[in-house]
Protein backbone atom coordinates (compact mmCIF):
# COMPACT_ATOMS: atom_id res chain seq x y z
CA UNK A 1 0.00 0.00 0.00
CA UNK A 2 1.40 3.52 -0.92
CA UNK A 3 3.09 5.58 2.15
CA UNK A 4 1.38 8.83 2.10
CA UNK A 5 2.62 11.87 4.16
CA UNK A 6 1.33 13.33 7.00
CA UNK A 7 -0.87 16.37 6.63
CA UNK A 8 -0.83 18.90 9.18
CA UNK A 9 -3.34 21.36 10.02
CA UNK A 10 -3.24 24.63 12.99
CA UNK A 11 -6.64 25.18 14.68
CA UNK A 12 -7.30 27.71 17.05
CA UNK A 13 -8.79 25.64 19.40
CA UNK A 14 -9.14 22.12 19.09
CA UNK A 15 -12.62 20.44 19.56
CA UNK A 16 -13.91 17.43 17.60
CA UNK A 17 -16.85 15.80 16.57
CA UNK A 18 -16.95 11.92 15.86
CA UNK A 19 -20.08 10.41 14.17
CA UNK A 20 -20.78 7.28 11.98
CA UNK A 21 -22.94 5.39 9.70
CA UNK A 22 -25.04 7.55 7.91
CA UNK A 23 -25.81 5.23 5.22
CA UNK A 24 -27.09 7.56 2.30
CA UNK A 25 -29.53 6.23 -0.54
CA UNK A 26 -28.37 5.23 -3.27
CA UNK A 27 -32.15 5.95 -5.10
CA UNK A 28 -32.01 9.23 -7.07
CA UNK A 29 -35.68 8.99 -7.24
CA UNK A 30 -35.91 8.86 -3.17
CA UNK A 31 -36.79 12.20 -1.52
CA UNK A 32 -35.01 13.09 1.62
CA UNK A 33 -34.76 10.55 4.29
CA UNK A 34 -34.78 10.69 7.95
CA UNK A 35 -31.42 9.68 7.95
CA UNK A 36 -30.32 13.25 5.82
CA UNK A 37 -32.08 15.04 8.20
CA UNK A 38 -29.86 13.26 11.43
CA UNK A 39 -26.55 13.81 9.58
CA UNK A 40 -27.62 17.52 9.35
CA UNK A 41 -29.00 17.60 13.24
CA UNK A 42 -25.31 16.28 13.55
CA UNK A 43 -23.45 18.72 11.66
CA UNK A 44 -25.66 22.00 12.99
CA UNK A 45 -24.78 20.42 16.33
CA UNK A 46 -20.63 20.23 15.34
CA UNK A 47 -21.45 23.97 14.19
CA UNK A 48 -22.73 25.51 17.35
CA UNK A 49 -20.68 23.59 19.62
CA UNK A 50 -17.19 25.31 17.79
CA UNK A 51 -15.97 21.89 16.56
CA UNK A 52 -12.82 21.97 14.23
CA UNK A 53 -12.64 18.99 13.34
CA UNK A 54 -15.33 16.00 12.13
CA UNK A 55 -13.97 12.46 12.12
CA UNK A 56 -16.50 10.07 9.99
CA UNK A 57 -16.04 6.22 10.91
CA UNK A 58 -17.69 4.62 7.67
CA UNK A 59 -20.81 3.88 6.18
CA UNK A 60 -21.38 7.02 4.73
CA UNK A 61 -23.53 5.15 2.19
CA UNK A 62 -26.19 2.59 1.96
CA UNK A 63 -24.76 1.66 -1.05
CA UNK A 64 -21.75 3.05 -3.12
CA UNK A 65 -22.80 5.49 -5.49
CA UNK A 66 -22.42 9.07 -6.21
CA UNK A 67 -26.29 9.79 -5.72
CA UNK A 68 -25.63 8.32 -1.97
CA UNK A 69 -22.11 10.72 -2.13
CA UNK A 70 -23.46 13.47 -3.36
CA UNK A 71 -27.03 12.84 -0.46
CA UNK A 72 -23.72 13.30 1.49
CA UNK A 73 -22.10 16.17 0.89
CA UNK A 74 -25.27 18.17 0.13
CA UNK A 75 -25.50 18.09 4.04
CA UNK A 76 -22.69 19.52 4.63
CA UNK A 77 -23.11 22.32 1.97
CA UNK A 78 -26.38 22.98 3.87
CA UNK A 79 -24.86 24.02 7.30
CA UNK A 80 -21.52 24.74 6.73
CA UNK A 81 -21.59 26.00 2.74
CA UNK A 82 -18.19 26.65 1.76
CA UNK A 83 -16.42 26.61 5.17
CA UNK A 84 -15.68 23.81 6.03
CA UNK A 85 -14.31 22.17 8.96
CA UNK A 86 -11.50 19.66 8.33
CA UNK A 87 -12.81 16.42 7.60
CA UNK A 88 -11.46 12.61 7.97
CA UNK A 89 -13.86 10.00 6.47
CA UNK A 90 -13.02 6.43 6.44
CA UNK A 91 -14.76 3.55 4.48
CA UNK A 92 -17.10 1.39 5.96
CA UNK A 93 -18.46 -2.40 4.92
CA UNK A 94 -21.37 -0.21 3.14
CA UNK A 95 -19.55 1.86 1.31
CA UNK A 96 -17.93 -1.51 -0.60
CA UNK A 97 -21.67 -2.51 -1.47
CA UNK A 98 -21.97 -2.15 -5.69
CA UNK A 99 -21.88 -4.13 -8.71
CA UNK A 100 -17.88 -2.98 -9.59
CA UNK A 101 -15.61 -4.34 -7.47
CA UNK A 102 -13.45 -3.06 -4.62
CA UNK A 103 -11.25 -1.15 -6.64
CA UNK A 104 -14.32 0.61 -8.15
CA UNK A 105 -15.83 1.38 -4.35
CA UNK A 106 -12.20 3.43 -3.53
CA UNK A 107 -12.09 5.28 -6.10
CA UNK A 108 -15.68 6.47 -5.98
CA UNK A 109 -14.66 7.58 -2.23
CA UNK A 110 -11.64 8.83 -3.40
CA UNK A 111 -13.07 10.68 -6.53
CA UNK A 112 -16.41 11.87 -4.64
CA UNK A 113 -14.52 13.00 -1.11
CA UNK A 114 -11.22 14.21 -2.68
CA UNK A 115 -9.24 12.48 0.00
CA UNK A 116 -7.47 8.49 0.63
CA UNK A 117 -9.18 5.92 2.05
CA UNK A 118 -5.84 6.12 4.03
CA UNK A 119 -4.91 9.28 5.81
CA UNK A 120 -2.83 10.55 8.52
CA UNK A 121 -3.70 14.06 9.43
CA UNK A 122 -1.76 15.88 12.05
CA UNK A 123 -3.64 18.76 13.65
CA UNK A 124 -2.51 21.18 16.20
CA UNK A 125 0.51 18.40 17.39
CA UNK A 126 -2.77 15.81 17.69
CA UNK A 127 -1.96 12.58 15.03
CA UNK A 128 -5.38 11.38 13.49
CA UNK A 129 -4.94 8.20 11.45
CA UNK A 130 -7.89 7.00 9.03
CA UNK A 131 -7.83 3.51 8.20
CA UNK A 132 -10.31 2.15 6.12
CA UNK A 133 -10.99 -1.46 5.44
CA UNK A 134 -9.50 -3.56 2.81
CA UNK A 135 -12.88 -4.71 1.85
CA UNK A 136 -16.69 -5.35 2.96
CA UNK A 137 -15.55 -8.43 5.24
CA UNK A 138 -17.61 -8.40 8.51
CA UNK A 139 -14.76 -10.29 10.91
CA UNK A 140 -11.54 -9.61 8.99
CA UNK A 141 -10.90 -6.67 6.98
CA UNK A 142 -8.61 -5.38 7.85
CA UNK A 143 -5.51 -8.16 6.46
CA UNK A 144 -3.33 -6.26 4.33
CA UNK A 145 -2.87 -2.91 5.91
CA UNK A 146 -1.65 -3.75 9.21
CA UNK A 147 2.16 -2.64 8.05
CA UNK A 148 0.38 0.35 6.54
CA UNK A 149 -0.78 1.48 10.03
CA UNK A 150 2.31 0.11 12.23
CA UNK A 151 4.10 2.20 9.80
CA UNK A 152 1.54 5.07 11.00
CA UNK A 153 1.64 4.43 13.95
CA UNK A 154 5.10 3.82 14.64
CA UNK A 155 5.79 8.14 13.31
CA UNK A 156 3.10 9.16 15.45
CA UNK A 157 4.31 7.62 18.35
CA UNK A 158 8.13 9.34 17.81
CA UNK A 159 6.26 12.72 17.47
CA UNK A 160 3.46 12.15 20.29
CA UNK A 161 5.37 11.98 23.49
CA UNK A 162 2.81 11.83 26.39
CA UNK A 163 -0.34 12.56 23.49
CA UNK A 164 -2.71 10.40 22.36
CA UNK A 165 -2.69 8.63 18.95
CA UNK A 166 -6.54 8.59 17.29
CA UNK A 167 -6.83 5.92 15.24
CA UNK A 168 -10.47 5.69 13.38
CA UNK A 169 -11.51 2.18 11.89
CA UNK A 170 -15.17 1.36 10.63
CA UNK A 171 -15.02 -1.92 12.42
CA UNK A 172 -14.17 -2.36 16.26
CA UNK A 173 -11.23 -4.54 17.57
CA UNK A 174 -12.86 -7.75 17.99
CA UNK A 175 -14.29 -8.14 22.34
CA UNK A 176 -13.72 -4.42 22.91
CA UNK A 177 -16.62 -2.16 22.94
CA UNK A 178 -20.64 -3.08 23.63
CA UNK A 179 -21.48 -4.89 20.31
CA UNK A 180 -17.72 -5.91 19.12
CA UNK A 181 -18.23 -9.57 20.25
CA UNK A 182 -21.11 -9.35 17.54
CA UNK A 183 -19.69 -7.15 14.95
CA UNK A 184 -16.11 -6.88 16.01
CA UNK A 185 -12.66 -7.15 13.54
CA UNK A 186 -10.31 -10.13 14.42
CA UNK A 187 -7.55 -8.51 12.53
CA UNK A 188 -6.74 -5.64 14.28
CA UNK A 189 -5.48 -6.70 17.90
CA UNK A 190 -2.69 -8.00 16.47
CA UNK A 191 -1.46 -3.51 15.80
CA UNK A 192 -3.17 -2.35 18.75
CA UNK A 193 -1.98 -4.36 21.39
CA UNK A 194 1.87 -3.25 20.72
CA UNK A 195 0.95 0.18 21.69
CA UNK A 196 -0.39 1.68 24.88
CA UNK A 197 -1.32 5.35 24.01
CA UNK A 198 -4.13 4.12 21.27
CA UNK A 199 -7.47 5.74 21.27
CA UNK A 200 -9.32 4.25 18.76
CA UNK A 201 -13.15 5.19 17.31
CA UNK A 202 -15.16 2.82 14.81
CA UNK A 203 -19.04 2.87 13.97
CA UNK A 204 -20.65 -0.03 12.49
CA UNK A 205 -22.22 -1.64 15.09
CA UNK A 206 -24.68 0.80 15.95
CA UNK A 207 -25.26 -0.20 19.76
CA UNK A 208 -26.00 2.87 22.20
CA UNK A 209 -23.20 5.17 23.26
CA UNK A 210 -25.52 5.54 26.38
CA UNK A 211 -23.81 2.05 27.80
CA UNK A 212 -20.78 2.59 29.56
CA UNK A 213 -19.32 -0.93 27.97
CA UNK A 214 -18.86 1.12 24.98
CA UNK A 215 -15.81 2.84 25.95
CA UNK A 216 -13.06 0.12 26.28
CA UNK A 217 -10.15 0.31 28.76
CA UNK A 218 -7.80 -2.08 27.53
CA UNK A 219 -3.88 -2.15 26.66
CA UNK A 220 -5.62 0.51 24.30
CA UNK A 221 -8.82 2.48 24.68
CA UNK A 222 -11.48 2.15 22.52
CA UNK A 223 -14.98 3.56 21.41
CA UNK A 224 -17.81 2.64 19.37
CA UNK A 225 -20.11 5.54 17.93
CA UNK A 226 -23.42 4.25 17.66
CA UNK A 227 -24.32 6.17 14.57
CA UNK A 228 -26.65 8.66 13.18
CA UNK A 229 -28.95 6.62 10.97
CA UNK A 230 -30.26 4.22 13.96
CA UNK A 231 -29.68 2.34 17.23
CA UNK A 232 -29.37 -1.24 17.34
CA UNK A 233 -28.77 -3.84 19.83
CA UNK A 234 -28.14 -7.48 20.49
CA UNK A 235 -30.11 -10.13 19.59
CA UNK A 236 -32.57 -11.51 22.10
CA UNK A 237 -34.46 -8.32 23.02
CA UNK A 238 -38.30 -7.75 23.82
CA UNK A 239 -38.41 -5.59 21.17
CA UNK A 240 -35.86 -6.92 18.65
CA UNK A 241 -32.28 -5.95 17.68
CA UNK A 242 -34.48 -2.32 16.21
CA UNK A 243 -35.87 -0.71 19.22
CA UNK A 244 -38.77 2.10 19.43
CA UNK A 245 -37.93 4.79 18.25
CA UNK A 246 -34.66 3.71 16.57
CA UNK A 247 -33.83 6.44 14.05
CA UNK A 248 -35.02 9.33 16.60
CA UNK A 249 -31.67 9.46 18.46
CA UNK A 250 -28.80 10.34 15.96
CA UNK A 251 -25.39 10.07 18.64
CA UNK A 252 -22.20 11.32 18.70
CA UNK A 253 -19.08 12.22 20.74
CA UNK A 254 -17.45 15.77 20.80
CA UNK A 255 -13.90 15.51 22.28
CA UNK A 256 -12.83 18.40 24.25
CA UNK A 257 -9.08 18.89 24.59
CA UNK A 258 -7.95 20.98 28.49
CA UNK A 259 -4.59 20.82 30.36
CA UNK A 260 -3.28 18.02 28.20
CA UNK A 261 -6.24 15.72 28.53
CA UNK A 262 -8.68 14.72 26.62
CA UNK A 263 -12.77 14.25 27.29
CA UNK A 264 -15.17 12.78 25.26
CA UNK A 265 -19.04 13.99 25.85
CA UNK A 266 -22.11 12.17 24.55
CA UNK A 267 -23.90 14.16 22.62
CA UNK A 268 -27.54 14.12 21.16
CA UNK A 269 -27.13 15.33 18.01
CA UNK A 270 -30.54 16.00 17.32
CA UNK A 271 -31.24 18.35 20.28
CA UNK A 272 -27.99 19.66 20.63
CA UNK A 273 -27.70 17.72 24.69
CA UNK A 274 -24.70 16.36 26.54
CA UNK A 275 -25.90 13.40 28.15
CA UNK A 276 -24.73 11.40 31.31
CA UNK A 277 -22.44 14.48 31.93
CA UNK A 278 -21.65 13.12 35.60
CA UNK A 279 -20.08 10.29 34.03
CA UNK A 280 -18.01 12.26 31.51
CA UNK A 281 -15.52 9.73 30.02
CA UNK A 282 -12.05 10.92 30.27
CA UNK A 283 -10.30 9.02 27.33
CA UNK A 284 -6.29 10.19 27.81
CA UNK A 285 -5.14 10.06 30.32
CA UNK A 286 -6.35 6.87 31.99
CA UNK A 287 -4.77 5.72 35.60
CA UNK A 288 -2.83 2.25 34.64
CA UNK A 289 -2.35 -0.84 36.99
CA UNK A 290 0.19 -2.59 34.72
CA UNK A 291 -1.04 -2.59 31.08
CA UNK A 292 -4.97 -2.30 32.21
CA UNK A 293 -6.51 0.96 32.35
CA UNK A 294 -8.76 1.33 35.69
CA UNK A 295 -12.33 0.40 34.95
CA UNK A 296 -15.54 2.79 34.89
CA UNK A 297 -18.03 0.34 36.39
CA UNK A 298 -19.06 -0.18 39.40
CA UNK A 299 -20.24 -3.71 39.90
CA UNK A 300 -21.00 -4.99 43.68
CA UNK A 301 -19.40 -8.82 44.00
CA UNK A 302 -21.84 -11.26 43.21
CA UNK A 303 -22.41 -15.22 42.77
CA UNK A 304 -24.21 -16.98 40.65
CA UNK A 305 -26.68 -19.17 42.86
CA UNK A 306 -30.08 -21.26 41.61
CA UNK A 307 -33.38 -22.47 42.87
CA UNK A 308 -35.74 -24.72 41.82
CA UNK A 309 -39.41 -23.64 41.01
CA UNK A 310 -42.09 -25.92 39.66
CA UNK A 311 -39.54 -28.65 38.43
CA UNK A 312 -37.68 -25.95 36.85
CA UNK A 313 -34.19 -24.57 37.43
CA UNK A 314 -33.86 -20.37 37.48
CA UNK A 315 -30.56 -18.72 37.25
CA UNK A 316 -30.51 -15.99 39.67
CA UNK A 317 -27.84 -13.71 40.07
CA UNK A 318 -27.44 -9.98 42.12
CA UNK A 319 -28.73 -7.18 40.40
CA UNK A 320 -25.17 -4.93 39.79
CA UNK A 321 -25.31 -1.44 41.19
CA UNK A 322 -24.85 0.11 37.51
CA UNK A 323 -28.15 0.30 35.82
CA UNK A 324 -26.33 0.72 32.59
CA UNK A 325 -25.15 -2.33 32.00
CA UNK A 326 -28.10 -4.46 32.65
CA UNK A 327 -30.54 -1.86 30.92
CA UNK A 328 -32.80 -4.33 29.25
Amino acid sequence: MKMEKCKYFTVDKLKVGVISDSQMSPLSWKKNTIFEDNLIYALETFKKNNCSMIIFAGDICNKASKVAYERYLNCYRKVYGDKLPIIQHVMGNHDYYNLLGEKYARKLFEKMLGQSPYTHYVVNGYHFIGASPKNCSMISAYNGIQDWLDKNIKIAEIDSQNKPIFITTHNSPQNTTYGSEDWGDISLNSIFLRYQNIVNFAGHSHYSILDERSMYNGKYTALSTQSVSYIELEKGKCNGTIPPMAYNYPMGYILDFVDNKVYAHRVDLKRNVYLKENSLWQIFPFEKNGNILKNNLDFVDYDISYRIVNDLTELVFVYPKCNDFVHS
